[in-house]
Parts: structure tokens; sequence; C-alpha cells
């Protein structure tokens, strides 16, 4: 059973906890997710960029009758409260928007002050698995 991984569109997170359906729907990724669902051999779980996103597709799941994560994973990547709050509760991962802010103003900071130094350099922020109820365990045997 391979387990293949979709990134759904992006969407722009509106700061809202509040899911306001004609808002938070992304059409396109809502036709691709749909797409995708229709394959022959379609994927054990989609992955999601945003919350939004992976919540805004669920009419679409229960439209097509996929029950998730009895027939479908879904995975967001926010950790928006909004993600605790729904049923089955979205599993994520939380991002740490304050530590990406405090290093990406730093880095600024340094830029600035050091305008010849223009070393490229990967800054990775870890972020928290958020272990909800969407992603089903798939047996190795």
């Amino acid at each position: 059973n391979h387990v293949h991984f979709y990134l759904a569109a992006d969407l722009q997170a509106t700061g809202k906890q509040q899911l306001d359906e004609d808002e938070f729907i992304n059409d396109e990724a809502m036709k691709e997710a749909e797409e995708i669902l229709a394959l022959p051999n379609r994927p054990s779980v989609l992955m999601f960029p945003d919350d939004y996103t992976a919540i805004g597709c669920r009419p679409l799941f229960e439209k097509l009758g996929v029950r998730i994560p009895e027939d479908l994973s879904i995975t967001g990547y926010d950790g928006i409260p909004l993600s605790q709050e729904t049923r089955p509760c979205l599993t994520t991962e939380k991002q740490d928007a304050q530590a990406i802010g405090a290093k990406a103003a730093a880095k600024l900071v340094d830029l600035i002050e050091n305008k010849d130094s223009q070393i490229v350099e990967q800054i990775v922020v870890e972020g928290t698995l958020l272990k909800g109820e969407t992603v089903k365990r798939i047996s190795t045997e």
C-alpha cells in the first residue's frame, strides 16, 4: 500500500477563528482534490499546505462519501485553533509563528548591519505535531 502525498492549492489565512464556508473553501483546491479522489488508485492521504484548506475540503469528502480517516487520511499545516475544534480533530503541524518572526527579524537586522554579508543559509524553526483524528494508521505487514 503506497502512501501518496498531495499538496492542495494554498489559501490566504485571514486570522478568523470561525469557519465561513464561502471564505475558506478554495475552489481550485476543491477541484484538484476531487480530481485526485477520482483516480482509479487514489492516494491514502492528502497533505494540505494549511489548515483552512484541509477543513474547507471536508464538504467535498462528505459529498463523495469519503470517510475521514477510514477511507482517506488528511493533514493540515498551521496549527490554527479551529483545527482542534473540528470533528474529527485535524492532524496538523503547528508552526511557531513567534520564533519564525524573531528569526526573520534578526536576519533582517543582520543583513542591514552587514551589507556585504549575503550568505545564503537555511533557517529551521521546529514545529509541533498536533495529533488529531484525521490520520489512519497503516499496517506495515
